[in-house]
């Protein structure tokens, strides 16, 4: 019975560390930047202002989303419909199982989801059709990955935008983000998501229960090590391989939770202080459709991530027993 319990749990807790890293990856793809709101909307003059203005680096583009009717001549459905100024693919990134992304200088272009094409064409072989959205004609110029309809266009020059997506994440991300906003012109963003530090996170959270679960290994290793080799060599052989170890980890982890100086005991205040703000910040949001998305997933990640740490650490117990 005990072996029984035992290889259900060893089930229980891969089964969980395989969806962490599933969902991890899903939020690294999902949410490759940084995203600023506005809650006033920023409009056309000073988009256009704002990318006349903006450095190279990093990319903008504009975006703002309404739930509307999409319609060809025969069908109609309800979508959430996504407008885009910019690379459309920060906006929404997903799989396409059908063409792809329209150009960002693309005019009356549109990328619909497996859902859409199959309610309004019958099928996801329809690159090249049309969709009427907001009495605007728009060519459909891919088919992405998705149960919900979602229909993501070209905007049209007099459209308003209320977010920006940012390619790449420094080491001080809201400093990025205001410093982006200054040198375009725009107001300071009201709020301010930070997806990849996210990702990073949950992909650090995923390793958790596997590391727990390895140091009885490394612990039988070492002692292995320790019976047939010098002391002086297995020390060396250890410091080798956290100086090996440590630069991949902490590229793992958000550059704005390294301290610039370890010795630096001020630091730890300061930085639980900036995750209390951001913590208040990323629940005062008024959620997008990506921002619902993202808070399941990160729920499904504490979830996963608990119950394989829970069952590794319980085994553990039962053989120390």
């Amino acid at each position: 019975m005990s072996r029984v319990r035992g290889a259900a749990l060893w089930l229980l807790a891969a089964l969980c560390v395989w969806g962490s890293f599933q969902t991890s990856a899903r939020i690294a793809l999902r949410y490759p930047g940084l995203s600023l709101r506005y809650d006033d909307p920023v409009d056309a003059r000073s988009v256009r202002q704002a990318l006349e203005d903006a450095p190279e680096e990093p990319t903008p583009a504009f975006w703002t989303e309404q739930n509307g009717a999409v319609q060809t001549e025969f069908r109609a459905s309800e979508a959430l419909c996504i407008g885009v100024s910019g690379d459309a693919s920060l906006v929404w990134p997903e799989r396409f199982l059908k063409g792809g992304w329209f150009g960002p200088m693309a005019e009356r272009m549109c990328a619909v989801s497996r859902q859409t094409a199959l309610e309004l064409f019958g099928s996801i072989d329809c690159i090249g059709q049309t969709l009427t959205l907001d009495a605007e004609t728009y060519t459909v110029s891919g088919v992405f990955k998705g149960k919900e309809s979602v229909v993501v266009y070209s905007a049209p020059e007099s459209a308003e935008f209320t977010a920006i997506e940012l390619t790449g994440e420094g080491e001080n991300p809201r400093a990025d983000s205001l410093a982006f906003a200054a040198a375009a012109g725009l107001s300071e963003p009201d709020d301010i998501v930070y997806g990849r530090a996210m990702a990073k996170i949950a992909r650090t959270a995923a390793w958790l229960p596997l590391t727990l679960a390895s140091l009885p290994l490394f612990a039988a290793a070492w002692r292995a090590l320790r019976r047939r080799i010098p002391r002086s060599v297995c020390l060396f052989a250890l410091a080798f391989a956290a100086a090996m170890i440590l630069p991949p980890v902490l590229n793992a982890v958000p550059g704005w939770l390294i301290p610039s100086q370890w010795s630096d005991f001020s630091f730890w205040p300061s930085l639980v202080e900036a995750a209390a703000e951001r913590c208040t910040e990323w629940f005062r949001l008024a959620p997008s459709s990506r921002d619902v998305e993202m808070k399941c997933l990160l729920i499904a990640q504490a979830v996963f991530c608990i119950v394989s740490t829970a069952a590794v650490l319980r085994k553990r117990a039962g053989k120390s027993s």
